[in-house]
């Protein structure tokens, strides 16, 4: 076995012929890989589960029930093509770049590029351990641009969107782990390394984004979602028709913003989370396209109420839940907190 390497590569070249077994494949690229941190169960294990993960997909699309037999099928199926893809590659380089086409796949959105939820965990264990915001941002009658101009349109209001996400905010994507980044020098490393903590854009689901914001007080965190706000609002470059119409019109674009800062000291991230989440609920029930900033607890009428502020305003505002007959969910309110009510700390009707 030779390797062959320089300042700008370290690949190495394996020996395989058509009698080469997976385990001896494996063996020589752990033996010539430790520079890399490289172990053959780890490259292994990685083409399995993304196979796993595709061949469960098209059985899903395929209305194929996920039985024992069924399972046990694709646990196989998927074993042996990770097994003959590895096979097929002739050095470490090869696999690295392949477990990170993998990598990549596995963490990000297919329609926007951006992280997604698997990713966006991953970020929030990293996170932590400091103060961050959490912006949730929801676009406004989402549901309508499907309904009357088609599903293609959707799509194209969620590209648009996330591009100005990243656009405003200091994008940064999820990182690449060591064991199958691209080889680079010390001093790149080191740069990479050192260089300012960015934000993450995630898309949680349907037409939901999360930005982590790499700041750590409320003004700035509001300052970004007011500027990601304004920005979606100018998005004017989406002509579409109707459904059975061939006439163009512009659509008009919005968005609910909820901002919410995670303290280290006081909760988990996921907490926050659901703060910023209900912050999109208030800036629904007040008529849509603003930023909403929770801003914890009060108590009101001897009740413990959320609290919620338009930064642009300054208006604050207690949520109330009520019960609906024939519903299955609570009904939210928003009540104006007058300077007067806030003072006197009294009931608002």
């Amino acid at each position: 076995m030779e390797a062959k390497n320089s300042e700008n590569s370290h690949s190495t070249e394996l020996t395989i012929n058509g009698n080469t077994t997976l385990p001896e494949v494996l063996d020589q690229i752990e033996a010539e890989g430790r520079e890399y941190n490289l172990t053959r169960e780890q490259y292994h294990e990685l083409y399995f589960l993304r196979e796993k993960a595709r061949l469960i997909q098209q059985a899903i699309e395929d209305k194929v029930d996920l039985d024992h037999n069924t399972n046990n099928f694709i646990d196989n199926t998927a074993r042996r093509h990770a097994d003959e893809l590895l096979i097929g590659l002739s050095t470490t380089e090869e696999v690295r770049t392949h477990a990170r086409e993998f990598y990549f796949d596995s963490r990000h959105d297919a329609l926007t590029g951006l992280p997604n939820r698997r990713a966006f965990e991953e970020e929030l264990e990293k996170r932590k351990a400091k103060r961050f915001g959490i912006l949730t941002i929801d676009i406004d009658n989402f549901k309508s641009f499907n309904d009357t101009y088609g599903h293609s349109t959707g799509d194209a209001v969620l590209i648009a969107v996330a591009n100005i996400v990243k656009q405003n905010t200091r994008f940064r994507d999820s990182e690449i782990p060591t064991i199958i980044r691209p080889q680079i020098d010390t001093d790149e490393r080191r740069r990479i390394e050192n260089q300012e903590e960015g934000d993450s854009v995630i898309r949680q689901g349907g037409e939901e984004l999360v930005v982590l914001v790499a700041i750590d007080n409320k003004t700035e965190l509001t300052a970004v979602a007011e500027n990601i706000r304004k920005a979606i609002s100018l998005i004017n470059d989406i002509e579409v028709s109707a459904i059975n119409s061939d006439q163009l019109q512009t659509i008009k674009i919005t968005a609910s913003i909820g901002a919410s800062m995670y303290d280290p000291s006081r909760q988990n991230p996921l907490e926050t989370l659901r703060e910023s989440d209900n912050a999109v609920y208030a800036s629904k029930g007040l008529n849509k396209n603003k930023v909403m900033l929770y801003d914890g607890v009060e108590t009101i009428g001897g009740i413990n109420r959320q609290i919620y502020v338009n930064p642009l305003t300054n208006e604050k505002y207690w949520e109330e839940t009520k019960m609906t007959t024939g519903k299955n969910k609570p009904e939210r309110e928003y009540h104006k907190i007058s300077q007067e009510n806030e003072m006197q700390n009294q009931t608002i009707q």
